[in-house]
C-alpha cells in the first residue's frame, strides 16, 4: 500500500464522514480522524436530527383531555322531556306508566375509558339497588335506583358509549318526588362538574400524579388526574 510520511494513504470510502456514508448527506469528508466529538458539525448536524425526530413525535397535550371533556359537557342542555333521577339516572315517558330508563350523559362523559358494564340479575328492581355497575382501570361506579320499578325489555347491549338508555320500564310515580332532580338542581349540578374539571387544568398534576397509573402515555381524563382523584371527582355526583 502506498503511504505519505509512514502513514497509510486513505480511499474515498476511509475519508467519508458517517453521516454521508449514511445516506443523510450528499457530501462530507472526515477531517477529524473520526472523533466525532470534536466534530462542530457533528455536533450541529445531531441538533438537527433530534429536533426532526421529535417533530415527528405525536405530541398530546394533557390540557386538551380536559377541554374536550368541558366542551361534551357544555354542549349537554337540560331536556323538558326527561326526567333527571337521583344518582344520575334518567328516564323518559313512552305512554302511561312504561318509561325509558337509562344514564345522565353528562355522567357518560365523565366515565371515561370503562372496559365493562354489568348489570343486576333480576328484572324486579328495588328503591336503592343496584341496577348497574361500570367497571374500568380506574375502579368501579355503581348506579343505584332511587325508585322501584321493573324491567319490561332491554334495549342496550350495555353499550352506552352510543345509547344512554337501557331498558323500558314500569314505574308508578309517586306523589313524593324527592327522587327527581329539578331544572336549578341540574344547572348547579353541570355548574359544579364544569368548575371542578376546568380546576385540574389550572392546577395541574405533576408528572408524579399523572404517571401513577402505570407510566403509560396520558390518554384519558381519570389518567391525567390520577385515579385516587378521579373517584373523588366521581363520588362528588353520585347522591
Amino acid at each position: 500500500m502506498s503511504t505519505n510520511n509512514n502513514r497509510p494513504l486513505k480511499s474515498f470510502r476511509d475519508m467519508k464522514c458517517i453521516w454521508m456514508d449514511s445516506g443523510l448527506v450528499n457530501y462530507k469528508l472526515c477531517d477529524k480522524d473520526f472523533n466525532c466529538d470534536a466534530c462542530e458539525f457533528d455536533r450541529v448536524f445531531r441538533n438537527i436530527a433530534a429536533k426532526t425526530e421529535a417533530k415527528n413525535i405525536p405530541q398530546h397535550n394533557n390540557a386538551d383531555i380536559v377541554d374536550k371533556l368541558v366542551k361534551r359537557i357544555e354542549n349537554v342542555n337540560y331536556d323538558n322531556k326527561l326526567i333527571y333521577l337521583r344518582n344520575q339516572l334518567v328516564m323518559k315517558n313512552l305512554f302511561g306508566n312504561a318509561y325509558y330508563i337509562g344514564i345522565n350523559p353528562m355522567l357518560l362523559y365523565l366515565l371515561d375509558d370503562y372496559r365493562d358494564v354489568h348489570e343486576f340479575h333480576s328484572n324486579e328492581i328495588k328503591k336503592n339497588q343496584i341496577v348497574l355497575t361500570f367497571e374500568g382501570g380506574w375502579g368501579f361506579k355503581q348506579f343505584v335506583s332511587p325508585i322501584n320499578f321493573l324491567i319490561i325489555e332491554k334495549v342496550n347491549s350495555l353499550d352506552f358509549k352510543t345509547n344512554q338508555w337501557y331498558a323500558i320500564i314500569l314505574f308508578n310515580p309517586s306523589d313524593n318526588e324527592d327522587y327527581i332532580m329539578d331544572h336549578g338542581e341540574w344547572e348547579h349540578e353541570k355548574h359544579k362538574m364544569i368548575e371542578k374539571i376546568n380546576g385540574y387544568s389550572m392546577n395541574q398534576p405533576s408528572i408524579g400524579v399523572t404517571m401513577a397509573d402505570g407510566g403509560s402515555e396520558v390518554g384519558f381524563f381519570h389518567q391525567y388526574i390520577g385515579r385516587r382523584e378521579y373517584n373523588k371527582l366521581l363520588n362528588m355526583f353520585f347522591i
